[in-house]
């Protein structure tokens, strides 16, 4: 009877410790999990990179040297130097949409399809309604002189907590209307 108990005594003991050890190898292989699947979700910055858990991305790097919230813009006869205000991110519609002012009735809107991926670097797209993972629509509201589209190299850094959206070679004109002969620049951070 003294056998049977301690042979159920030591299975026990063995059948618990065995059941934590399993436990505590699934909790933390969670981050690797989410790192290492080839989507880009959870607080990633880019796919299995960035965010808490995984390692950092390697963020696109801009070709050239930009004022933070400035926008060169070509108005129809010379280059105009704005600066951004009161920027604002909307994810509520499934987008995510970027806006700031440059002044009370002017202002730009940022639009991409999913969160920005700060690996990439992305291409504007004229069609709002048909826009890829790989692109971005940008807009500028311009009341006094028609609304301005565009395409260009777009790039997306992350910084402290805040996403900056560049480009050296945006091409903003009115829809229809030929590509301005100077080459406009925006950085801009939300």
């Amino acid at each position: 009877m003294k056998k049977y108990v301690w042979f159920s005594v030591i299975a026990i003991i063995l059948f618990t410790g065995c059941r934590k050890l399993v436990l505590r190898d699934v909790d933390t292989n969670i981050a690797d999990q989410h790192c290492s699947n080839y989507v880009f979700d959870a607080d990633e910055l880019g796919l299995d990179c960035g965010g808490a858990d995984c390692a950092a991305c390697v963020q696109t790097t801009l070709p050239c040297t930009l004022s933070q919230n400035e926008f060169e813009f070509y108005n129809g006869w010379s280059l105009s130097n704005l600066t951004f205000s009161n920027q604002a991110l909307d994810t509520s519609t499934g987008f995510w949409t970027f806006t700031a002012e440059t002044s009370s009735t002017n202002y730009i809107v940022i639009r991409f399809n999913n969160k920005p991926d700060v690996t990439k670097v992305y291409a504007g797209e004229y069609d709002s309604f048909n826009v890829s993972d790989d692109e971005v629509y940008i807009i500028y509201y311009q009341p006094s002189s028609s609304d301005k589209i565009g395409s260009g190299s777009v790039y997306i850094n992350y910084n402290a907590g805040a996403y900056t959206i560049s480009s050296c070679d945006y091409d903003f004109h009115t829809w229809g209307g030929g590509s301005p002969p100077l080459t406009q620049t925006f950085s801009v951070t939300f």
